[in-house]
């Protein structure tokens, strides 16, 4: 049963998510963790939701959480994990809301130890600018294991804790097909926002930047068809309804890495498009051009 929560990061993601739990759970069951400087960064400075300041729970001892909720950025992600280990033990369910397609791996890897399921976001439109976030939708988390044919004992407890709380959240057939089709959104939506410096909005009418995320995604298509992913085209018009309930004015984490003048994920989005693509003999000239303007920015403001 679980009745401690501790959650990785109080980016966008980790600060909404932790802000539902510490309503749902009650503060004192929701651990923020992390390195004692960050922690203590936190308690001074204060992490405002929808323009509230949140007392979070940073002062864990001992105790070992029965959930681990992963909200790191991916290049933080190994060296997050070796200051959690302490509070993990073999029965905490861990779930990732990184992006990408290797976070669970990574996870397993690191911490040896729990009981990792896979998990994507989305639907939801949070963003965090300083120690400020905002958002407007809870979006989704899809849970289960790779296949979810026959669900395991650790996906129903999560299931039955996410019904308990209300938090809202599908069990897909395919987590595979889920994590991939969700990493396609990402190199499609993420890198032209980011590029372009767009919001949601920009990308919800038809016109150059809606066709150059969808070609973005298009080449991950193509890329998933030789490895033997399970993707389809209508996965691609799925995102794109998903895309077009969003709230125009908000925009995708890459795009807020930009203008805080922070490290992207743009090595776990169009370097790895390109990478696949020259390993299964896919040209991928948006990924490329994507990823050139971005790594472009990036150094711009690391000088």
């Amino acid at each position: 049963m679980i009745k401690k929560a501790g959650i990785i990061g109080l980016g966008a993601l980790g600060g909404m998510y932790g802000e539902f739990l510490a309503k749902a759970m009650g503060r004192e069951n929701v651990y923020i963790l992390g390195d004692k400087e960050r922690l203590c960064r936190y308690r001074k400075d204060g992490v405002f939701v929808n323009g509230s300041k949140i007392d979070f729970n940073y002062d864990i001892k001992d105790e070992k959480v029965d959930l681990l909720i992963v909200a790191k950025k991916f290049h933080h992600l190994k060296n997050a994990l070796e200051n959690v280990k302490s509070f993990i033990s073999e029965s905490t369910i861990i779930i990732s809301l990184l992006n990408g397609v290797s976070s669970e791996e990574v996870i397993r890897n690191t911490l040896e130890c729990g009981k990792v399921l896979y998990c994507v976001a989305y639907g939801m439109d949070a963003q965090k600018y300083g120690n400020n976030i905002k958002f407007k939708n809870y979006g989704t988390l899809a849970i289960g294991e790779e296949c979810n044919d026959k669900p395991s004992d650790t996906l129903m407890e999560l299931k039955s804790f996410f019904d308990s709380i209300g938090l809202v959240y599908e069990i897909p057939d395919s987590m595979l097909n889920k994590l991939w089709s969700k990493f396609m959104l990402n190199v499609g939506i993420n890198q032209v926002c980011a590029a372009y410096g767009l919001n949601y909005g920009d990308v919800q009418t038809e016109g150059e930047y809606r066709n150059k995320m969808i070609a973005a995604m298009e080449e991950v298509l193509a890329i998933g068809e030789k490895m033997g992913v399970p993707l389809h085209y209508d996965d691609i018009t799925c995102w794109l309804n998903v895309i077009d309930k969003l709230y125009a004015e908000s925009r995708p984490s890459m795009a807020q890495d930009i203008l805080n003048k922070n490290k992207t994920e743009v090595e776990i989005f169009a370097d790895t498009v390109i990478d696949l693509g020259k390993e299964y003999g896919i040209a991928v000239p948006i990924n490329e051009e994507l990823g050139a303007i971005i790594h472009e920015k990036e150094n711009s403001y690391e000088l």
